[in-house]
């Protein structure tokens, strides 16, 4: 289940081997064993990270020094990744808060960085907290559970949250997303992805291009 990927790096690495190679990589499924990566055998949906983290440490032999953190399936369970208060289309909601998909997020990460420290590591899947993300972000990086945040959907409807944050001590509510996953809907029917939301000039019509295609 690993080779490919390892065999993958090896190969850049040795053709190219100025060049740093990092991945992304989900080390959680929230599918019950055996189908499930990540997953206790008990067939609940609990974590047994020893596979992921065997994995992390085999890459982290290859010279890869950053990962980037990813759970659940986005075709199957996106909610765990990307917790969201519109699903997309043939989407239903799950039946628990976002903040469950969130806290799972955040104890996984917490669970993984207390057993790997070769590798940086990335976290994501806060974009639901909007103008709060930052300070869960902040605290994951003060306990050591991560090295950087990540965010996807936040990016797309605020492409300058970063310096936001900065010139405002915190980041101002009226530019952030709102998880309606319309973007995600637009990468799932092969249009260009954007806010529609806070761009609608620009990716209105281009969402529309995509449902009626």
């Amino acid at each position: 289940r690993t080779r490919f990927l390892k065999e993958t790096i090896r190969e850049i690495t040795e053709e190219v081997p100025d060049l740093t190679v990092t991945t992304r990589l989900n080390v959680y499924d929230g599918v019950p064993y055996p189908w499930g990566w990540g997953m206790a055998e008990d067939g609940s949906t609990d974590w047994d990270l020893s596979e992921p983290i065997r994995l992390i440490e085999e890459l982290a032999d290859l010279g890869v020094p950053l990962i980037n953190l990813a759970i659940g399936n986005p075709y199957h369970n996106p909610d765990l990744e990307r917790p969201a208060d519109q699903p997309t289309a043939g989407q239903t909601l799950p039946d628990s808060h976002p903040l469950a998909s969130i806290e799972t997020n955040v104890q996984v990460s917490a669970d993984l960085a207390s057993e790997v420290s070769d590798v940086k590591l990335i976290g994501t899947g806060l974009s639901w907290l909007r103008q709060f993300f930052p300070n869960v972000a902040a605290e994951m990086k003060a306990e050591g559970w991560i090295d950087m945040i990540g965010v996807g959907r936040e990016s797309l409807a605020d492409p300058g949250y970063a310096n936001r944050l900065l010139e405002h001590d915190g980041l101002p509510g009226e530019n952030v997303c709102i998880t309606c996953s319309c973007c995600s809907q637009m990468m799932r029917d092969g249009v260009e992805a954007g806010c529609i939301v806070r761009d609608t000039e620009i990716y209105q019509p281009i969402y529309r291009e995509g449902r009626q295609g």
